[in-house]
């Protein structure tokens, strides 16, 4: 019994030996764990420091960059604003000292008194372009000035000799004198999102690096406080429709150098569109800047364009990122074969109805370019555009989309010439109107009853008569164009007529 239990014994001595070591075993990976969770939670700790200190650090750089920009912003301004720009002079008008030339040539032209019959410049020369060949228009004059108050006294010269007559007077750039490029850029981009510091100072420095004048965003992501710091680098005028900080939000910014005069103000609740109607170098201009969301509603959008046809300016222009291809055909990269969606054929109509034309398009019947890229399908899309009256193409310098930078849209440029009324085409009456049957009941019932309302409430024939030339033309471009609407329903129930037929027969 004795053996028995010492084997016993030995054999449970065996099995606690070997789950002590085990044990042993354990406790060192669990005290190596212990100090390597330690060593851990330290480094953790000296990261979290470090990150609070670089947040601290971002923050204070990120103010000094934005200080420095504005200060870079300034000193750009007063470097040009001694600079004039002489359009039209001759080629080689100037000899071969340009800079003892335009000293004594500018007060001579002008009539300017000076003390030495001469005004001080730091540097005159031409635009660095080819030299044109003969009959062709010469390069423009860089000339700076040593002292800004003469710079001022030869502007106020210059502006005085070319004023014109009944007291419409033209600034120095619009002159044949001294000009600057006398046309009007304005540029449609979704920027996506513009609420960090940093990419609304690029944003700005993009659309001023591109001269233009007039710019409609989408999708700003501002409230209505961070709309109005959009307030900078030389545009002083911000218009604007806001709906969250994360979605949606259009807004207009003008130059300082475009001297729109707001009248009307038409904004979106909703933060789709802004309108604004006023006047522009004598003549009344409506801009309409709007963006559609994806898989929005689109009920508001006729009686948008509704509101803002009625404001019948001399200039209409519509544009925006409409998330939607006119033509998929050749508006999307790869292509693919597909017909025009619901809201595609929507915009079509409205644009047939109001006659209105994709800009770009016009001016690129086969182009392929594209303002958008899709990541998740890996594919470019034309969905931003710009509309205008067809009888306002001819104004229509050029459209172009630039690179996509900054944003994953492109911006897309417009290029007017000067909306003056020069511009203008002259109305002329169509005289085969006067062989319309209908034309004569209609224009006398009318303007006999519009004569019968105003000649009791004047007693000036001048005026009344300057009135009455207004509503005539009225009259007969209403008739024209309600000629023309019904051509166009009875041409249709014409071709839909023969197409049942010709499926018929088929």
């Amino acid at each position: 019994m004795k053996s028995i239990a010492d084997d016993i014994v030995a054999v449970i001595d065996a099995k606690i030996s070997t789950v002590l070591e085990a044990i042993d075993n354990q406790s060192s990976k669990i005290q190596s764990i212990v100090q390597w969770v330690q060593e851990a939670e330290d480094r953790i700790e000296v990261t979290e420091t470090t990150c609070t200190a670089n947040e601290t650090k971002i923050q204070v750089l990120e103010k000094r960059i934005c200080d420095l920009t504005e200060q870079i912003d300034d000193l750009e301004n007063r470097g040009r604003r001694c600079n004039v720009r002489i359009i039209g002079l001759p080629e080689d008008t100037e000899g071969t000292n340009p800079l003892k030339f335009f000293e004594k040539w500018i007060p001579d032209y002008l009539n300017l008194e000076t003390k030495a019959g001469k005004v001080k410049l730091e540097r005159a020369h031409r635009s660095l372009a080819p030299k044109p060949v003969l009959n062709r228009r010469p390069r423009p004059v860089i000339v700076r000035f040593h002292n800004f108050q003469d710079k001022q006294r030869v502007m106020a010269a210059a502006s005085k000799r070319f004023a014109l007559n009944n007291s419409k007077q033209t600034s120095v750039s619009q002159s044949k004198f001294m000009t600057m490029d006398n046309t009007l850029r304005i540029c449609t981009w979704n920027v996506k999102g513009i609420h960090n510091l940093i990419k609304r100072k690029k944003v700005v420095s993009y659309i001023r690096k591109n001269k233009i004048g007039i710019a409609l965003l989408q999708e700003t992501h501002l409230d209505k406080q961070e709309h109005l710091k959009l307030k900078q680098g030389g545009y002083n005028q911000v218009y604007f429709s806001s709906f969250s900080s994360k979605s949606r939000g259009v807004a207009v910014l003008i130059s300082k150098n475009i001297p729109l005069n707001v009248v009307k103000l038409i904004e979106d609740d909703r933060g789709r569109f802004v309108i604004i109607n006023g006047t522009l170098f004598g003549s009344s201009i409506s801009l309409f800047n709007i963006y559609f969301p994806p898989g929005h509603p689109s009920d508001f959008l006729i009686k948008t364009f509704a509101d803002f046809y009625d404001l019948r300016s001399d200039y209409m222009i519509v544009a925006g990122d409409f998330n939607c291809m006119l033509n998929p055909l050749i508006d999307r990269f790869p292509h693919k074969i597909a017909t025009p969606s619901k809201l595609a054929k929507q915009i079509n109509g409205i644009c047939e109805d109001l006659e209105l034309t994709d800009v770009w398009r016009a001016l690129h019947p086969s182009g392929k370019e594209y303002s958008f890229f899709s990541p998740p399908h890996q594919c470019y899309t034309r969905i931003d555009y710009f509309f205008i009256p067809r009888s306002s193409l001819h104004l229509a310098i050029s459209c172009c989309i630039n690179n996509i930078v900054i944003s994953d849209h492109a911006m897309v440029v417009l290029e007017l010439k000067s909306l003056s009324r020069d511009n203008f085409r002259q109305w002329r009456l169509n005289t085969n109107i006067l062989r319309d049957k209908l034309f004569k009941p209609f224009f006398s019932t009318e303007f006999t009853s519009f004569y019968n309302i105003n000649a009791q409430t004047t007693k000036d024939s001048s005026l009344l008569w300057e009135t009455s030339k207004a509503y005539i033309r009225g009259l007969i471009l209403s008739f024209s164009a309600s000629k023309k609407r019904k051509k166009k329903r009875d041409s249709k129930t014409v071709r839909r007529g023969l197409e049942g037929k010709r499926r018929k027969i088929c």
